[in-house]
Parts: C-alpha cells; sequence; structure tokens
C-alpha cells in the first residue's frame, strides 16, 4: 500500500481512532500515523482512496487536530458544481465580473483564511482553473474574478479522489506539475473489504449512531451477524454499510445481505476494429482512425453508463467536459 509518492512505510500507530475514523487493522492505524504526521504541519496533503472509505472524515480529523482547527474548514465538491461556477466558488469575483454577478462575492480561498478547505474530486477539476490552483499552492496567493489585486492565501489545502490522478496525467487530463504539487502528502484510504478485521468495530459503532440498542435489537449486535458481514465485499465501503444497517434498523431484524454487487470495476468492453485506408494520405486516414475510435468509444462508454454522461465520464476517467465534446464529434461524423 503506497501511504505517500516517497513509498514511506510509517510505523503501526497506537491510536484506534482519528477523528471519525475507526480501525484495529494494521492497515488503518499505518494511516492513523500518517494522518496525524500531517496535521502536525501544514503541508499539502491528497487522500485517495475508493468512494465511501472516508476521505472527507479523513480531512476533517486533519484540521481538527492541526494548529488550524480554530479557523474555518470548507469542503468544496468540484464534481458538484457547474465548470462555469467553481472559479467563482473557488476564488470570489468583483461585482461585475461576469453578466449576473450582480455583487462581489468571496470564494472559498477568501472565506477560509486560517483554516483549511477540502477540494473533493479533484480529479473533476477542469484543466483551465488548474493553472490557478496551482498558484495558489506555490505563490499562496489568488486573484478574484474581475479583479487585478492578488489576495493572500493563508489555508491549509487538502485534495480528495477515486480516480487515479496519476493515470490522468499520463493521459493528459491532469496537469502533472498540479498532480505533483497535491502530493506532497499522498495517502491512500484503504477499502473495507481489505479491513474485514475491522467490519465488526464499524458496525458496533454505526448501528449505536443510528439508534440501534443491544438489548432492544439483538439479533443486530449478534457474533453470527458480525461475521457475515466482514465476509461481504461491500464495494460502497463504510457507507453501503450503513445504508445496509440502517435498514435492518428500520425493519427491527438482519435483513438479507444482497447476493450480487456491482462491480468495483467495470468490465472492459470488447475492442473494436478500425480500418485504415492506406491508399489514404496519412493525416486523412490519420483523421479518420480517430474519428472511428472516437465514435466507438463514445458509443461503448455511453452505453455502459446507462446514457448518462457523467456517469460515463466518471467510469471511463474523462473530464465531462472532454466526454461531451467526442460525443459531439461522433454525432456529427
Amino acid at each position: 500500500m503506497t501511504l505517500s509518492q516517497y513509498d514511506l512505510e510509517p510505523d503501526i500507530s497506537e491510536l484506534i481512532a482519528f477523528g471519525r475514523l475507526e480501525g484495529r487493522s494494521a492497515v488503518m492505524r499505518r494511516v492513523f500515523g500518517l494522518l496525524a504526521v500531517a496535521a502536525r504541519s501544514d503541508v499539502t496533503v491528497l487522500l485517495q482512496g475508493e468512494t465511501g472509505t472516508g476521505k472527507d472524515a479523513a480531512a476533517s480529523a486533519i484540521h481538527a487536530a492541526s494548529d488550524r482547527r480554530g479557523g474555518p474548514f470548507l469542503i468544496i465538491d468540484c464534481g458538484a458544481i457547474p465548470a462555469a461556477l467553481l472559479e467563482s466558488e473557488l476564488f470570489g469575483h468583483e461585482k461585475g465580473a461576469f453578466t449576473g454577478a450582480a455583487a462581489a462575492r468571496v470564494g472559498a480561498f477568501e472565506a477560509a483564511r486560517g483554516g483549511t478547505v477540502l477540494l473533493d474530486e479533484i480529479g473533476e477539476l477542469p484543466l483551465e482553473l488548474q493553472p490557478k490552483l496551482l498558484r495558489v499552492l506555490d505563490q499562496k496567493q489568488f486573484r478574484r474574478l474581475g479583479s487585478n489585486e492578488l489576495e493572500p492565501a493563508d489555508v491549509r489545502l487538502i485534495a480528495a479522489t477515486n480516480r487515479d490522478l496519476a493515470r490522468q496525467v499520463a493521459t493528459g487530463q491532469f496537469r502533472a506539475d498540479l498532480y505533483f504539487r497535491l502530493s506532497v502528502l499522498k495517502v491512500e484510504l484503504p477499502p473495507l473489504r481489505e479491513r474485514p478485521g475491522d467490519v465488526a468495530l464499524l458496525a458496533r459503532r454505526l448501528l449505536v449512531a443510528a439508534g440501534g440498542c443491544p438489548t432492544r435489537h439483538p439479533a443486530l449486535f449478534s457474533d453470527e451477524l458480525f461475521q457475515s458481514l466482514a465476509r461481504a465485499p461491500w464495494p460502497g465501503n463504510v457507507r453501503e454499510l450503513r445504508n445496509y444497517l440502517e435498514c435492518c434498523l428500520v425493519f427491527g431484524k438482519q435483513l438479507p445481505l444482497p447476493t450480487t454487487w456491482p462491480s468495483a470495476e467495470p468490465s472492459p468492453e470488447p475492442a473494436a476494429s478500425i480500418s485504415v485506408d492506406i491508399d489514404a494520405p496519412y493525416a486523412i486516414a490519420r483523421a479518420q482512425c480517430i474519428a472511428d475510435f472516437e465514435r466507438v468509444f463514445s458509443g461503448a462508454a455511453l452505453s455502459r453508463g446507462g446514457g448518462n454522461i457523467a456517469r460515463a465520464a466518471m467510469q471511463t476517467g474523462i473530464d465531462r467536459a472532454h466526454l461531451w465534446r467526442i460525443v459531439k464529434r461522433a454525432r456529427r461524423d
């Protein structure tokens, strides 16, 4: 398990919890040790892991244990905010900076002064905004939209993603300089299936947090239930486990575990053959091959994503706007 870009292997911590994260397994106690180290400085941290592994909780815990704990902790979801609005959300804007900007607005890097900003789903950050974020990291400055004045950025930055950013760098979807600046300290949060020994501990806490009680719901606190939970794959990790247990509490009994789960990794699409007209000039033949590839690729991606652009983009590791441009080109052709 790589915990940083320098392949650090931290000692196993004595901690069995860090903020809202819990676990007695060696893999989690190593993570707790690294999170504790991160909290002692202002170093930029990149949190990676599957959905539901607790990246938000890890970021919140770093902030709460840091010298910035008295300042704000703001979360910006780069995947939930339209690209046209994200720049203003991060950096703010002046009155009249664009159509509809009736008043000046403070952005996250200004509102969180003295605290921490978590950029969730950092892999969704549009390419055109990435140099501006790099300026924040390198120069500790930013500029509001519509302003020529540089503002100080007194914030600690934590980024989180469930994507493989190194792969996105290789495919040109993420800037290499920003990736290395973000991953000064990279922490991989393990999926639940890699720490089955922690499931009983987590299940007890989740049941109690949801209002469960061993005397009122003895079947839901039984060793038999915890053992069956530990054998399940939980592709949605702790979030999925919590949802299942809350549903059990609603019905007041153990519910059947799903017999099948969606695959954590989509099955690869069958390869499609692309013909090459060797008699055509190189530039024309190359352009035709690219057009054929984009047509096949976009069709397969949309089919896998059920016709949903956002879902297809997430599954294929492509920015939504980039995939939409490919789809439009393919449809024109």
